[in-house]
């Protein structure tokens, strides 16, 4: 399954190369019935498909995932009801797609600085 939907650059920001995960053109889900797939690990760490992309659509703050996992950046941002979430993000440029891989709630120090 793929969400798919126009973004443009968020007010304020400076356009930037489209070798960023911020101008994907769309995201990448598997199917819920899939019990190893990103919307049931999500699921399970109470993280919604909704909230992934309310953090997308509220301009999220990026970073570079340091630990060298299976996602090369990393999303910060809220929910439209305020949850600050980090997701784990794989950025297909060859496809324009997005992936999450992971997340969970910001932890504090995350908050002051990206927040």
């Amino acid at each position: 399954m793929v969400w798919s939907y126009e973004k443009s650059t968020p007010k304020g920001f400076a356009p930037m190369s489209h070798h960023h995960p911020r101008f994907a053109d769309s995201w990448e889900w598997d199917d819920d019935e899939e019990e190893r797939g990103n919307t049931a690990h999500l699921s399970a760490k109470g993280i919604s498909v909704a909230e992934v992309g309310q953090v997308w659509e509220d301009g999220p703050e990026w970073a570079r995932n340091k630990k060298g996992g299976s996602a090369d950046w990393v999303m910060f941002g809220r929910t439209t009801g305020g949850r600050a979430l980090l997701i784990v993000v794989a950025f297909y440029e060859d496809r324009g797609v997005n992936r999450a891989v992971t997340g969970r709630d910001a932890k504090s120090h995350e908050v002051e600085r990206y927040f």
